[in-house]
């Protein structure tokens, strides 16, 4: 199901409370509108108080998410030894996200802030950076790391090196894939589609 409806102008008019039984009417009859930044904010604070009451309440539990939610690597017989340092998609996470969203979609000052041009550069590139930085971390950073640690280099001299040997890499290997696959396929499928439907 598609809506095409004008969010940020339906945003500004604020979301209709309709009570039953015509409570809460205005003097004129319409209903009370709630503006859009109240379920935004209380998103994000009802996110964070969770995120609070996760680790101050019950932080033995805290581990448990990765047990009932495990990665691809964690199926029976690849990995038992759980990494627990690591964000999982958690439901106080989604509510953040949500109210920031929201937020982001409503209101002007947030969106002139996320157009500026670095913003817009890395969002072009963001499929050549997600395809792109795995693989060579994998081959490039991780063998620079183990080399320099077998070599009797100090852990975090490792770490920094391998760090910039892979931004050296991975940089202009995400500007080469984005010229040469990226911009060449998106013509490709604009002229196909152009093909196809006319």
């Amino acid at each position: 199901m598609v809506m095409t409806i004008n969010f940020k102008a339906a945003a500004q008019r604020g979301i209709p409370v309709n009570l039953p039984f015509g409570l809460l009417r205005r003097v004129d009859g319409g209903a009370y509108r709630l503006p859009v930044w109240v379920p935004a904010g209380l998103c994000i604070f009802t996110g964070y108080l969770m995120q609070f009451l996760w680790f101050a309440w019950r932080p033995d539990l805290f581990d448990k998410e990765y047990e009932i939610h495990t990665g691809l690597y964690y199926t029976p017989g690849i990995n038992s030894q759980y990494e627990t340092h690591h964000t999982p998609a958690r439901d106080d996470i989604y509510l953040i996200l949500v109210g920031f969203f929201t937020f982001l979609e409503s209101y002007d000052i947030l969106q002139q802030f996320f157009q500026n041009r670095l913003f817009l550069y890395l969002g072009r590139r963001s499929l050549s950076y997600f395809l792109i930085q795995s693989t060579m971390i994998y081959l490039v950073g991780i063998k620079t790391f183990q080399h320099l640690l077998a070599n009797h280099i100090s852990y975090s001299g490792s770490v920094m090196v391998a760090l910039i040997t892979s931004l050296a890499v991975i940089i202009p290997m995400v500007e080469l894939f984005y010229r040469l696959v990226e911009q060449p396929s998106e013509l490709f499928a604009h002229k196909f589609y152009n093909f196809l439907t006319s």
